[in-house]
């Protein structure tokens, strides 16, 4: 039933259901959680419910989508950033062996590349096709995205692999 009341966007529903003991980190058919669903919805107030409610940000779908990456995906840098304060993985990968960062590059959100950049995820992860964020933007000739991260990547100090 939480499930449905984050489809549905019906917060009060949520707050009663999470009062009464319901599963926050239960998932769907998708494997999909109230999270994955409230970040869909972009409802910033079951977001803050369910983390409250100690929703685990980096629980991720069959595919391996994270709530972060869907936060990345539809370019919510907000949402993303709250994300992060709580927890989730930077360089979680999908199943496709795709990061946050590689997903926020394919779908050009620059604001959300700046702050994963900021939160230091690692530019140098490549998917399972050998790409990394930084060659798809030379891929897709987007001048912007690869200034920002060439900028961003000699400003923060080098790292080790995950």
């Amino acid at each position: 039933m939480l499930l449905d009341a984050a489809m549905l966007n019906r917060t009060k529903i949520a707050k009663l259901l999470l009062s009464r003991g319901a599963n926050v980190n239960v998932k769907d058919v998708w494997g999909n959680t109230p999270l994955i669903w409230a970040i869909n919805r972009k409802n910033p107030v079951l977001i803050d419910l369910f983390l409250s409610h100690h929703a685990n940000p980096n629980l991720a779908n069959a595919m391996g989508i994270t709530p972060l990456m869907y936060a990345c995906g539809f370019g919510h840098a907000k949402l993303a950033e709250t994300l992060l304060r709580n927890g989730a993985e930077i360089d979680a990968k999908t199943k496709l062996g795709n990061t946050a960062l590689i997903v926020a590059v394919m779908e050009e959100n620059r604001n959300c590349v700046m702050l994963l950049m900021d939160h230091r995820a690692n530019p140098e992860i490549a998917n399972s096709d050998g790409q990394t964020a930084l060659s798809i933007a030379r891929k897709n000739n987007d001048k912007s995205l690869i200034e920002l991260l060439t900028r961003k990547q000699a400003e923060v100090p080098a790292k080790s692999s995950r």
